[in-house]
């Protein structure tokens, strides 16, 4: 198995998703002033595109979708 799949399957997806729907619900402000207007477009296309849940999403989308709430949350 590479490397990348064993890599996407330990993180802490659920996680990830919890703090997504937070920032969705909530974190505006923190998208706002922590993500580009770009970066905030894609965010909420893979939000909407995963219909709730994060397993309609490719490993690409869900990793970026991580990237994306990590920076969201903790700035830069």
């Amino acid at each position: 198995m590479p490397a990348a799949v064993t890599a996407i399957r330990k993180v802490p997806w659920k996680r990830v998703w919890i703090s997504a729907l937070w920032l969705f619900k909530k974190g505006r402000a923190r998208l706002e002033a922590n993500l580009t207007v770009k970066e905030r477009e894609e965010f909420w296309g893979l939000i909407r595109g995963a219909k709730g849940n994060p397993a309609n999403l490719s490993n690409r989308q869900r990793e970026r979708v991580r990237d994306l709430v990590g920076k969201a949350a903790r700035g830069g």
